[in-house]
């Protein structure tokens, strides 16, 4: 390894660190919600607009949350075949509920890419999306929440909440 390389290498680290020091200084609280697989029962596939797969189309879901609560919400298909082939746009609009009162919520929106062939999140793929706002004790939250399909059909969600 080069001097530079080292130095460059130290620089990163550095800036990496501070990022990290800063994030966690500014008062971000880590959320972290998990659940299982979808199923009939838990997501529900609405064919609107043209027959078949087209722009309208909604995937309807209520899903229990392993730490109690529910995740509820709705994605709507906007474009198709973009931003390629076999590939469509979605928004979302998610509402975590981390207990069984309606009173704390995490509301999430944004647009993510989704292949056709999948009515989720393909197996592996992270997707980020703006936390919009929140009621309750997350009264005018804000921040961005990230998502997981893990490979095993279960789902992470990591909501950063920056005020």
């Amino acid at each position: 390894m080069t001097f530079k390389t080292i130095a460059t290498s130290a620089v990163v680290a550095a800036l990496t660190a501070f990022a990290v020091t800063s994030l966690n200084a500014s008062g971000t609280t880590k959320i972290t919600f998990t659940h299982g697989a979808l199923s009939a029962e838990t997501a529900q596939s609405i064919d609107l607009g043209a027959p078949g797969h087209s722009v309208g189309d909604k995937l309807v879901v209520y899903i229990p949350l392993d730490s109690g609560g529910n995740l509820t919400g709705s994605l709507t298909t906007v474009a198709v075949d973009r931003p390629g082939v076999g590939q469509d746009i979605r928004t979302s609009e998610l509402i975590f509920l981390p207990s069984t009162s309606t009173e704390d919520q995490i509301v999430v929106g944004g647009a993510a890419v989704y292949e056709i062939t999948s009515p989720t999140l393909a197996l592996g793929v992270v997707t980020t999306r703006p936390i919009v706002g929140g009621s309750g004790k997350y009264a005018g939250a804000s921040g961005w929440l990230e998502t997981t399909h893990n490979e095993d059909d279960t789902w992470v969600h990591v909501a950063y909440l920056t005020n």
